[in-house]
């Protein structure tokens, strides 16, 4: 891996500035400091002060405060901050794409909200990954293996399909094991 120096993820950047790198299409990590509910979300949209937000596995929509990361609005009641804005690796990142992709567009059937094979495997990864990678201010510049950009991971997706390892397709791999 290497070291990550574009200057927006290094250690001497405030909460502010690192908040300010967020873009529609980026996914985040919050959580509800009342019912310890972690809040896995997608940028929908920016204005000066606000990060428009939707929760990836409910759809549920929430607003942040843009400085602070406080949630400022939801339409469940939650209470609390973004804590992590780390980048995920691209095939976890096209994963919940896809994810609230499908559970945007449908009527949420039973048949259209069973979670594949990736998506239990990237969901499982995301409490351990976020953890390991808080924004505040103390954070340490961070290692990546890949780069995350939303430009990286449309072409990746343009490349692989979003449900090609779901789909079985001959030379996949098996993730089964991993």
């Amino acid at each position: 891996m290497a070291i990550c120096t574009h200057p927006e993820f290094t250690e001497d950047r405030s909460r502010e500035q690192r908040l300010s790198v967020l873009f529609p299409g980026d996914i985040f990590h919050a959580d509800d400091d009342e019912r310890c509910i972690p809040l896995t979300c997608i940028v929908v949209g920016l204005d000066a002060d606000t990060i428009f937000a939707r929760r990836l596995t409910t759809q549920e929509n929430l607003t942040f405060d843009r400085r602070t990361g406080a949630i400022s609005g939801s339409d469940a009641g939650y209470r609390g901050a973004i804590t992590s804005i780390e980048p995920l690796p691209a095939d976890n990142h096209a994963t919940l794409i896809g994810l609230d992709r499908r559970y945007r567009l449908s009527n949420r059937s039973t048949d259209n909200t069973k979670l594949t094979r990736s998506e239990k495997d990237t969901l499982l990864f995301l409490p351990g990954h976020y953890a390991s990678h808080p924004i505040n201010e103390h954070t340490p510049a961070y290692e990546r293996s890949e780069p995350t950009t939303s430009v990286d991971l449309i072409l990746k997706t343009f490349e692989t399909g979003f449900s090609q390892l779901d789909r079985g397709e001959a030379g996949a791999p098996d993730r089964s094991t991993d």
